[in-house]
């Protein structure tokens, strides 16, 4: 598992992903559920994504634990469950997020970044080795 050393300075929270992928709508739409927490706490929501004229739309509410488990019966048959290390800091006024897949092969991992910055006057850390941009 990839873990970054963030100085001292920096504060960094640490969580486990699991992303389920559901079964296909007819508007086309992308529909998963997500369980994200730490120290056997979790949260749990169900998201949709869909695009409308070039422009993504998401919708993303909580769910109860019982309904996430209920919601796990219309998992996408031959898709995996992404299991995630995920890292989360904020340096510079940018916030960045490290997602580790854990259960995909070399076990690859993204670096997320959202900022009000323009992408020529983002600064990635220079404790974040990036291997090439996939933007």
């Amino acid at each position: 598992m990839f873990d970054i050393n963030t100085p001292k300075n920096v504060k960094k929270e640490v969580f486990q992903t699991e992303e389920t992928f559901l079964q296909g709508t007819k508007d086309g739409s992308e529909a998963f559920i997500r369980k994200i927490g730490k120290n056997d706490s979790y949260i749990y929501t169900h998201e949709v994504r869909q695009y409308l004229r070039e422009e993504r739309i998401q919708k993303k509410r909580q769910l109860t634990a019982r309904e996430y488990i209920e919601m796990l019966d219309q998992a996408a048959r031959g898709y995996i469950k992404l299991k995630k290390f995920r890292q989360c800091f904020t340096y510079l006024g940018q916030y960045f997020m490290v997602e580790t897949l854990l259960n995909v092969d070399q076990q690859p991992s993204l670096l997320r970044v959202e900022s009000s910055k323009t992408q020529s006057d983002l600064q990635i850390p220079g404790f974040v080795n990036v291997l090439r941009e996939v933007t």
